[in-house]
């Protein structure tokens, strides 16, 4: 035990070392709808304080047990919550967060990913530690997905069988194409389930064609949903060292949701995959990770969804290239990496 704890200090004073050269006494601030989105780095068990935030910009109000140094919210000037605040907060803040950042000598400004908005509040003598977001609109791109994993070598036998279209034909052709009864139908790089209709019958492939187009028309797979948190890290020599998180379950099978915009009630870590599953899934995340840093040198934090079968096949069925949201699960039995987006109970 006291070889773990120490082991586990060693590795503290590493990553606190390492931050501290990055940031070379500059002031870090983060942009994020969480304002308090850092906390449990700079809380919680093992906490480095270097990641407490110089300034904190975001939509909802900062957790006072957590408080970033100092903190700019949307909702302290609405004092209102609602799905519009929070796709609009940025833009309503431009003022206050131009005040705030006049103060700051070249700041580092983590976000998400990068946008022009994001580029023009860092201004000239700031830093974007963020990916960009047409890179992150690349990668994440649905209809290219196959590509991406064809390109990245991850195996056949893995890839669930797809076609890109630029317009829908019939489903009897859709069907034919990709060998089951449902289809899959895909449009954009959106995230939370937009962007892709579950299709049986003609009306669903109505419903699927008002997304623009092109579309990844895939082959319905009967399995349960997975999250997995991956980060890649520059070697120093060249490559990216890998680390995958330990992969979730939804707490509802993909047939048991009904085949429609249905959401689970959160994913859950307590639950072992099998031994061959996870090893298939750890090798394909490290392939992606590996094609992402040769033909992008995009490296970072990622998420990678996968559906394991009733007989543990696994299928990568999706990448988001960026943090992703918190689950909807008790801390206890999250990940550690997904742990640092934990939310008070309160907050919906």
């Amino acid at each position: 035990m006291m070889t773990d704890l120490a082991q586990m200090s060693a590795i503290v004073d590493q990553a606190r070392e390492g931050l501290a050269a990055a940031l070379a006494g500059r002031p870090l601030v983060t942009v994020e709808r969480l304002t308090s989105a850092l906390r449990t780095s700079y809380t919680g068990p093992a906490a480095i304080e270097e990641l407490r935030p110089t300034l904190s910009i975001g939509c909802y109000r900062a957790w006072p047990a957590a408080m970033p140094r100092t903190a700019a919210a949307a909702e302290d000037h609405t004092l209102i919550r609602s799905t519009q605040e929070r796709h609009d907060w940025l833009p309503r803040m431009r003022r206050d967060a131009d005040r705030h950042l006049r103060t700051l000598n070249r700041p580092i400004v983590t976000a998400w990913y990068a946008t022009p908005l994001l580029r023009d509040l860092a201004a000239a003598s700031g830093t974007v530690a963020a990916t960009d977001g047409e890179l992150r609109d690349t990668i994440e791109a649905k209809p290219a997905f196959n590509d991406l994993l064809r390109a990245a070598g991850v195996p056949a036998t893995v890839r669930i069988p797809s076609v890109r279209v630029d317009r829908l034909p019939d489903l009897a052709e859709l069907r034919r194409a990709v060998g089951t009864n449902t289809v899959v139908v895909q449009s954009g790089a959106t995230s939370g389930g937009r962007g892709t209709v579950f299709v049986t019958s003609e009306r669903d492939l109505d419903d699927a064609a008002r997304l623009r187009g092109p579309y990844r028309v895939a082959a319905f797979v009967d399995g349960w949903s997975s999250n997995t948190t991956v980060l890649s890290v520059p070697d120093g020599q060249g490559g990216v060292s890998v680390y995958v998180d330990r992969p979730s379950h939804k707490s509802v099978g993909v047939a048991e949701l009904g085949i429609g915009p249905a959401k689970s009630a959160g994913n859950d870590w307590s639950r072992p995959w099998p031994t061959g599953a996870a090893t298939v899934l750890v090798e394909c995340a490290e392939r992606i990770t590996e094609w992402a840093w040769r033909r992008h040198r995009a490296a970072g934090l990622f998420g990678l969804d996968a559906i394991l079968t009733a007989e543990g096949h696994v299928y990568p069925n999706e990448i988001n290239w960026r943090n992703q949201a918190r689950p909807r699960c008790p801390p206890s039995t999250s990940s550690v990496a997904a742990c640092r987006r934990s939310s008070p109970p309160t907050w919906p």
